[in-house]
């Protein structure tokens, strides 16, 4: 199919081009999960609570704005939306040591991701960056988009939803890259 990474067309699923997908050469920022499931949630959502408001996008310059008290519940709610997963039979959250673990990357994701992917049922996009031996690192953003014409000219920004890992993608396989990182 493809030979290197260079050679993957635009538009292309991740799932078609994980073979030459590119690993980054350093080790992802983890967070120290020898605690209980608490205190890993505690120490997570300080780690989000002291991030930049803003952060540079890999995209345009554009501005990923981490810290939004005016959308959905505001900072606390998106602090417990990054570390913990929701039971959808129960309503209730739990504490996530695996997206716990990864909040510190969540800002080197956004700045250095290799692709972005295209989530078009749920409106949102996908910064990927894929560590050698961690697997895969995805940080979900609700863009804003620059219209001209009633024409889509790009992003100028967005808002952090929320970023998790995978050793392997599964659903993101038939996300199509809108953004690549030219090797």
């Amino acid at each position: 199919m493809f030979h290197q990474w260079k050679d993957v067309p635009l538009r292309t699923c991740l799932g078609d081009c994980l073979d030459v997908f590119p690993c980054a050469q350093c080790a992802p920022a983890h967070l120290d999960i020898k605690a209980d499931k608490e205190t890993i949630a505690a120490n997570a959502k300080a780690c989000f609570l002291a991030m930049n408001v803003n952060t540079p996008s890999c995209l345009f310059g554009s501005l990923v704005q981490v810290l939004n008290p005016e959308r959905d519940g505001g900072i606390e709610a998106r602090a417990r939306h990054i570390t913990h997963f929701k039971d959808q039979k129960s309503g209730i959250y739990h504490p996530d040591v695996d997206k716990c673990q990864w909040v510190p990357s969540l800002l080197g994701t956004i700045e250095h991701a290799d692709a972005v992917l295209e989530d078009r049922a749920e409106g949102t996009i996908l910064y990927a960056r894929r560590h050698s031996g961690w697997g895969f690192h995805f940080v979900v953003v609700k863009p804003k988009l620059r219209t001209f014409g009633g024409f889509v000219r790009g992003q100028v920004g967005g808002f952090l939803i929320t970023q998790f890992s995978h050793g392997q993608p599964s659903r993101q396989k038939t996300f199509p890259i809108v953004w690549k990182r030219q090797k």
